[in-house]
């Protein structure tokens, strides 16, 4: 068998071939290109600059306001010392080719340590330039960089100052030293700064990019500071993109870069991922990416690569620094179990295939459901089209879920945890006369008898308590007892981790560590799951009694635990079939499934507490304590530490929190005892046991240094960081224990893991070699902007013709389309869109409205998520209001993701999971219903008759839809929009000349009211000019117009139901400030109008 750890070298020699010709091929044309005399092509481009005509696009000028060209000489070039904190040979060989390359994409293997990699890159990129015979601190911006990342650069960055802080005065020719002490103000030193949402303000954010450095930004407020002119793209000195396998189509980031691209053409971009296998899931999927970046070059480096691989497995071969593979075998109810789960998988599977087959995939078969992105590939799929597919499809998306989490559970979860999830399984689908299905198809399969029968098994077996320990709880204790007997023979200082993939199992196996050295500890701590299981399940049954007393009583006792749909009772009869008999035996068949009875039974009549008695020992008092810590633990109890205090030095205010949250049991003798008791404990002692997540770089090995590690579960980014730990400290390698189940998915899917990144891999070097090169000019940075350039060169054209009304049509003003955007809204896509269709976007904090079109035209755009949220704290009700008031044409716009279905269905199902993993509904999903979506709305148009609503299933279609909208309209004018809505008197101002425009308006809601006719709106128009004049007049009068009395008093208190809200919205508005930057919170207070008429 291979190793599962330390990989072999890849046996592809093509594909090391290939990765050599490549690189050699990189490294001549980066020579040609530097031989070339880059003056002449300056002087060309800049000739070709002042020839073209004024900017189509002014918003962002090619010049910066104060005139000054921040593009380095390139005659100024010097050489720098680098000074890199990387240890390993191909760390280095990774920042030195990403240095040389124009703008490339480095796509490296899991936990090759890329953070250490970009900050050394980000300490050589912001190395100050000479502009004018003076040093200029450079301004590098890093995009798309997660909070965990920005930590990780901040501390690499900072122990990089301190050893470059004695050479970079070396840089100066003739200079001394001391002119160049690194200090704050110094061009030397490199302040790393992160801007996340309203930390700093405009003016700080304009100082901060002024003074340059390092800055990590979000998208969202870096294009407002681009389209706001807060910071010109030519002062940029480069970008750095991380974590590119996240960003989709359209994204910001890329958004960002074309601004900044067309605008900036001797800056550099450089890219970096670490999941090439992101990269092979579509057509192409590589070019695609780096035309969406503007990049040029690709730099692979995989595990298997000379370099890699020269690295990594030099280790020197003694028994103390070896790698130990640990293979645990399933138990045969383990065994079985994952057996009937395989087989439900696969059936579930092939009859989602039957049913769609103009969707189904060759790609979803049981050979690859252990992949990473099994899950994805069906999502992309079928969520699309979710409103068309049938109820069974459904069903089946969910239970392939929820199978590959039971699979999950049965490796990493005990056997009261996985019984409990097979119960609220059963429950949750017992026959109901609400729905016409069952919930979940795998249950119909022979194999799902076998599966619930094993797991009840492992309870319970032969009438007795089973409890069935996990296998690697005992191999566990074992490993800890050799390294136990190994300290005392070799001098080891270092600690002992023990790295698992949740929370769950690191609480799980600190259980398991604090019970294992006593008498029938592993015993204890079954006992005490199934304990809370059962006081669990108790208070649910409780729950469920309370519900069902509100409702009509059910007499019978002998009924079944079913809908009443289904529950009958035993009646003598000469038919053959009874009617519902089938589905309440299928149920009592699932219950009593391998133990020939119900197990829920057995569980009330054992006493739990007697066993727990009787296998006690002197410390069953401090072990019952810790076990019941730990299990409270698991349901979540409130984290103390997070009340206590900031000030470190009250110690008195921590212990009386404490108190107050500790239970009743503890009193202050009792904790001032337990404070006795804690002691210094030495590194050698101690077992440190950590998730996965918390070891996602090489920062956290160093700190903790460990001489053992023990791999409790596989994990292919974790390893690669343990192998690169190892071939750092080579002396002092710790050695590792590598835990793994046999024969299981466990092992399936590590395995598959490491196939799909080689495989990966091999596609991108293929694809790479057959790469075409891309070249393009200013006209083709977009495609859909020189198309709009196009069109208003027509329009130009069509001044100098006499065809078109002899001439007359061309004399009109040609204009660009310009849309105000409020700055909130650039966390979606549609701003970028509409920037690359051509439309000047001008961001700008608006209290009415998302989007401004044209005077009379405000546009508020809602998600689908958005639009629960505001249906739900009627905040849209009064967002309508406003609109209403400021603008001839509200409107508003529902839009969907691109890769979302175009219904509300998908949003209003309703099932709960224990975890989120296993849900498979939207995170929405559970807050209102379709019918109840609907029903708002139309509560909504009915209060707003005025109000449009455009229903758009992308952003690609609103983009088409507001230039439709735009079409031979007037422009906005931002500083109007700006101002409606802050209560200022210029609004004021603008509020009566609105008033007087929009008087027909007016008269035109008065149609509305059924039973006006036209004729009777003629007559009112006829007698009445002003709609205020009208809307005072008393009840008489109106009946001498319309000589009806019935619509008389309609029309009338209609006027005074408008004279009741004008009024109230006048206190309203005098009484409160809006705020500027969340106008949006307002509360409707607003009668409804159809409950006065």
């Amino acid at each position: 068998m291979s190793q599962l750890f330390v990989q072999e070298d890849s046996e592809d020699e093509e594909l090391q071939l290939e990765l050599s010709r490549q690189v050699e091929a990189d490294e001549e044309r980066i020579k040609d290109l530097q031989q070339k005399n880059t003056s002449s092509n300056d002087e060309i481009q800049r000739k070709q600059e002042e020839e073209e005509e004024a900017p189509l696009y002014p918003l962002i000028p090619n010049i910066p306001e104060d005139g000054q060209d921040f593009k380095p000489n390139l005659d100024d070039i010097r050489a720098v010392s680098i000074q890199l904190n990387l240890p390993l040979l191909f760390q280095q060989q990774v920042v030195e080719s990403a240095l040389i390359t124009d703008d490339p994409l480095v796509i490296m293997g899991k936990g090759l340590g890329m953070a250490s990699i970009v900050a050394n890159l980000l300490q050589i990129l912001a190395t100050p330039t000479k502009l004018n015979d003076q040093l200029k601190r450079s301004l590098v911006l890093v995009l798309n960089a997660r909070p965990r990342d920005n930590q990780r650069i901040q501390e690499e960055l900072q122990e990089l100052s301190w050893l470059s802080m004695e050479n970079e005065g070396d840089d100066n020719g003739d200079a001394t030293n001391e002119e160049y002490i690194i200090d704050e103000e110094s061009p030397y030193n490199r302040p790393f700064s992160v801007i996340s949402a309203d930390s700093l303000s405009v003016e700080n954010r304009r100082k901060l990019y002024l003074s340059g450095g390092i800055i990590c930004v979000t998208s969202r407020i870096l294009i407002v500071d681009l389209l706001s002119g807060i910071l010109h793209p030519s002062r940029v000195t480069g970008m750095v993109v991380l974590n590119v396998e996240d960003l989709r189509n359209h994204s910001n980031v890329s958004f960002i870069l074309e601004i900044y691209r067309s605008k900036n053409k001797w800056g550099f971009i450089k890219a970096f991922s670490e999941s090439p296998e992101s990269f092979t899931l579509e057509f192409s999927p590589l070019l695609s990416k780096m035309r969406d970046l503007r990049l040029r070059n690709v730099l692979l480096w995989p595990r298997f690569r000379v370099e890699v691989s020269a690295c990594l497995n030099k280790l020197p071969n003694t028994v103390s620094n070896s790698v130990i593979e640990v293979k645990v075998s399933l138990t045969n109810s383990m065994s079985q179990i994952q057996f009937g789960l395989m087989e439900c998988l696969k059936k579930c599977i092939a009859e989602l295939n039957r049913k769609n087959p103009e969707l189904f995939l060759e790609w979803w078969n049981i050979d690859n459901a252990l992949d990473i992105n099994f899950l994805k590939s069906i999502d992309s799929v079928m969520i699309p089209n979710w409103h068309r597919i049938s109820y069974e499809s459904k069903q089946l998306t969910k239970d392939i879920r929820y199978l590959k989490n039971l699979l999950k559970l049965l490796i990493n979860a005990d056997a009261v945890d996985f019984y409990e999830e097979i119960q609220l399984s059963l429950e949750a689908n017992k026959p109901s006369i609400s729905r016409k299905y069952s919930e979940s198809p795998w249950l119909m399969a022979n194999e799902s008898q076998l599966v619930i029968s094993y797991a009840k098994k492992r309870i319970i077996n032969d009438g007795d308590y089973f409890l069935e320990e996990m296998p690697k709880w005992e191999q566990l204790i074992s490993i800890l007892d050799d390294i136990a007997h190994e300290r005392l023979t070799k001098d080891s200082q270092g600690t002992t981790l023990i790295a698992c993939s949740d929370s769950a199992t690191c609480a799980q196996l600190t259980r398991v560590l604090a019970c294992s050295d006593r008498k029938n500890g592993l015993r204890r701590i079954m006992l005490r799951k199934l304990q809370h299981y059962k006081a669990l399940r108790d208070q649910r049954r409780k729950i469920i009694k309370e519900v069902r007393s509100k409702g009509p009583a059910v007499s019978n006792p002998n009924e079944l635990n079913v809908s009443a749909a289904f529950a009958k009772e035993e009646i003598i009869t000469k038919r053959r079939r009874t009617r519902g008999a089938a589905a309440v035996a299928a149920v009592e068949r699932l219950r009593t499934a391998g133990t020939g009875d119900d197990i829920e039974s057995k569980i009330d009549s054992y006493d739990i507490k007697e066993e727990l008695t009787h296998i006690g020992d002197d410390d069953s008092l401090k072990s019952d304590s810790i076990l019941n810590k730990f299990v409270d633990d698991d349901i979540g109890v409130p984290d103390i530490e997070a009340d206590l205090p900031e000030d470190d030095d009250d110690d008195s205010a921590a212990e009386e929190l404490y108190l107050k949250t500790a239970h009743t049991g503890v009193t202050k003798e009792l904790w001032e005892a337990r404070v006795k008791n804690f002691e210094y404990i030495s590194r050698n002692e101690q077992i440190i046991v950590e998730k996965f997540s918390n070891l996602n770089d090489d920062s956290t090995f160093e700190e903790i240094m460990p001489s053992y590690i023990i791999m409790f579960e596989p994990d292919l980014s974790v390893i690669r960081r343990v192998e690169v730990y190892r071939a750092i400290h080579r002396e002092l390698a710790p050695k590792v224990y590598f835990m793994y189940y046999g024969e299981s998915v466990e092992e399936q899917s590590h395995l598959t893991a490491i196939k799909k990144e080689k495989d990966a891999f091999t596609k991108l070097i293929r694809e790479h070699a057959n790469l075409a090169q891309h070249f393009e000019t200013t006209e083709d940075l977009s495609h859909f902007k020189n198309l709009a350039e196009r069109k208003s060169k027509l329009n130009k054209l069509k001044r100098s013709g006499t065809r078109n009304a002899g001439g007359q049509a061309g004399l009109q003003e040609v204009t660009q389309d310009i849309i105000v955007v409020d700055t909130r809204e650039f966390n979606a896509p549609l701003p970028g869109l509409l920037f690359r269709y051509g439309v000047r976007v001008l961001p700008c904090m608006l209290t009415v409205g998302d989007y401004i079109i044209t005077p009379d035209i405000c546009i508020e755009r809602k998600s689908i998520s958005d639009l629960i949220g505001s249906l739900q704290n009627n905040r849209l009700v009064s967002q309508c209001k406003k609109m209403l008031r400021y603008y001839k044409y509200p409107t508003l716009l529902i839009e969907f993701d691109e890769g979302q279905s175009f219904s509300l269905e998908p949003f209003s199902e309703k099932r709960h999971f224990k975890n989120k993993e296993s849900s498979t509904t939207h995170p929405i999903s559970n807050k209102l219903t379709q019918e109840e979506i609907q029903n708002k709305l139309s509560k909504l148009v009915m209060k707003f008759p005025t109000l449009k609503i455009i229903w758009s299933s992308s952003p690609l279609q609103t983009v088409n839809i507001l230039l439709e909208l735009k079409l031979g309209r007037e422009q906005p004018d931002p500083s109007v929009a700006i101002q409606y809505g802050t209560g200022s008197k210029k609004t004021q101002t603008s509020k009566k000349k609105i008033s007087n425009e929009t008087n027909n308006n007016k008269f035109a809601k008065i149609l509305d009211i059924p039973g006006i006719s036209k004729i009777d709106y003629f007559n009112i128009r006829k007698r009445f000019r002003n709609f205020e004049k009208l809307q005072k007049l008393p009840l008489q009068e109106i009946n001498n117009v319309l000589d009806d009395e019935t619509l008389s008093t309609k029309l009338y208190s209609f006027f005074q139901a408008e004279l009741m809200e004008r009024e109230k919205d006048g206190a309203t508005d005098s009484a409160e400030e809006v705020d500027p930057v969340d106008a949006d919170g307002l509360e409707d207070e607003d009668l409804d109008l159809d409950e006065l008429l």
